[in-house]
């Protein structure tokens, strides 16, 4: 007897071929075989490498290059079928075991693949301050955070430096920063200092010490340029290096004892 029957199951259509062989009813019912084979609802075509698993009892088997899978040894007579395969609808359906052999016929239908929209987390803020956030991470210099710089803003720039940044005070005036080993800054009559990053060359301070000052990785000229004229609550991070330790792109010359580096909240 033969017996065909189509179910459909949310995006899953099949069809159900049921062969059944009647060997005599009063001969012991044996354990069955059940096939399954899986195509593609669009073109028919097979479907190599497909999972195919009965839950119920525990078994899984993979289907061959032609689309089949056999399972032997079935004693019972009611099997839940579960079949994925990738880029397909899933398919779950129930069925009879009858006679010796049964065969289940799946067709899956092919979904398209769907990429998750990747999402930016990072603002232009982050993204600005990150070679300062993987030094600081790193511990190569000494960095004054934004949480600090905030509950100090009332001090100025200058303040922030000489508090946080050992071997940096200032001078009897008040006016400018000096360094232990000298006048830190320009001397008089120093050449203007153009924008950009690398090395940065001047005449000797007094004492043979200066510091060079970055802005977001720009060269500060301290003559033109009053740190206290920048206000802290602009001020997302400073870091501060000796001449030695300072990153490769802000190393100044042999005049430098320091490196300032400000990076502001943009």
């Amino acid at each position: 007897m033969s017996l065909r029957a189509g179910v459909s199951v949310g995006r899953l259509i099949l069809g159900v071929i049921v062969t059944a062989v009647t060997l005599g009813a009063t001969r012991p019912r044996e354990a069955a075989v059940l096939v399954v084979t899986v195509g593609e609802v669009a073109t028919g075509a097979f479907i190599a490498d497909a999972q195919v698993r009965l839950p119920s009892i525990g078994r899984t088997e993979r289907t061959k290059w032609n689309g089949e899978a056999i399972f032997t040894g079935i004693n019972e007579k009611r099997v839940r079928i579960q079949v994925r395969a990738i880029g397909y609808a899933p398919g779950d359906f129930e069925t009879l075991i009858t006679g010796d052999t049964t065969a289940v016929h799946f067709e899956l239908e092919k979904v398209s693949a769907a990429l998750d929209t990747v999402r930016v987390r990072a603002s232009r803020n982050d993204l600005h301050l990150a070679e300062y956030e993987t030094r600081r991470q790193q511990g190569l210099g000494r960095f004054i955070t934004d949480s600090v710089i905030t509950a100090e803003h009332a001090k100025g720039v200058k303040q922030l430096l000489v508090s946080h940044i050992p071997g940096i005070r200032l001078n009897s005036t008040g006016q400018r920063l000096n360094a232990d080993f000298g006048i830190v800054g320009l001397q008089p009559n120093a050449p203007n200092l153009s924008p950009g990053r690398g090395p940065v060359r001047r005449r000797a301070c007094l004492g043979g010490c200066c510091i060079a000052v970055y802005l977001d990785g720009f060269a500060l000229n301290p003559e033109t340029t009053d740190l206290d004229d920048i206000d802290p609550k602009d001020i997302a991070g400073i870091e501060a290096y000796n001449q030695a330790n300072a990153p490769v792109q802000y190393k100044p010359s042999i005049d430098y004892c320091k490196v300032i580096l400000l990076w502001s909240k943009r």
